[in-house]
């Protein structure tokens, strides 16, 4: 029997964090010390829109994946640098290698392509990005929830050293960031969209507890099938546009592209 049940609803739903990740301690800030080759305009076009969904999809995504200034995690969307503004631009939907040889902008790119924005306005899929000082400073978090009603602590996801750290962490930070630095900017990536719909999912493992909805994309499909494997992989197949399009999430639950099967009236 399989030890997964995969949910699947062709709803807009909102994430919630899970309460399975508690608050950890202090993130070390800091960056690989590059000059982007592509720059933010750049990049901004090559950038194709994101869901807030997606964003958060990708960042539950990187797990276990050590802090370094310069190695690279391959994924599927290219190969991201292991530091802070790398594991933001992965999540950003950013071109990683080979496109960009950097394997993701910093973070005073990544402030370049986005729009500062009031505290009360930040949204899922937001970061709080400091760009003052050098590579040694800067840090990047991304937003995913206020954690309490004064607004003062919110759920984020980072890529924080030392080197070796294991990351993305999963935490609760007090606003702007923890120590008080008032150098955390809030900002909105120019080609963030709206949730409108769209195939979201959760998964319950074999102890019964169920993981927070994450989105799909899709948006338009009007068909979904999913099963899970005894490998533990999970295939979904859509039906969209009058085409049939399929997606797996592999046994360590990293989900990879959509990928075109075929018009089911050609069977």
């Amino acid at each position: 029997m399989a030890s997964l049940v995969c949910l699947l609803l062709t709803l807009s739903f909102a994430l919630a964090p899970s309460a399975a990740h508690g608050q950890s301690a202090l993130g070390n800030s800091g960056e690989a010390d590059i000059s982007p080759e592509i720059s933010a305009e750049t990049v901004g076009v090559l950038a194709a829109p994101i869901s807030r969904g997606e964003v958060l999809s990708r960042a539950a995504s990187w797990t276990g994946v050590p802090y370094s200034q310069s190695d690279y995690h391959p994924t599927p969307y290219g190969e991201f640098r292991q530091d802070c503004s790398g594991f933001v631009s992965m999540t950003w939907g950013l071109p990683g290698r080979p496109a960009d040889p950097n394997g993701g902008t910093n973070t005073v790119g990544l402030a370049g392509m986005s729009s500062l924005i009031a505290k009360d306005e930040l949204r899922p899929g937001d970061a709080l990005i400091d760009t003052e000082g050098d590579s040694n400073t800067r840090h990047v978090a991304l937003f995913e929830s206020w954690a309490n009603p004064e607004r003062t602590r919110y759920w984020a996801y980072e890529q924080a050293g030392p080197t070796g750290n294991l990351g993305a962490e999963h935490r609760i930070i007090e606003y702007p960031y923890d120590g008080g630095s008032t150098q955390f900017k809030p900002y909105r990536y120019n080609n963030i969209v709206e949730d409108g719909g769209g195939l979201h999912h959760r998964v319950r493992s074999a102890g019964g507890a169920w993981t927070p909805f994450g989105s799909l994309g899709m948006p338009s499909a009007t068909q979904v099938a999913s099963a899970a494997a005894p490998s533990k992989e999970v295939h979904t197949l859509a039906v969209s546009g009058g085409q049939v399009h399929h997606r797996v999430r592999n046994a360590l639950g990293v989900w990879g592209p959509w990928g075109l099967v075929g018009n089911p009236g050609s069977a």
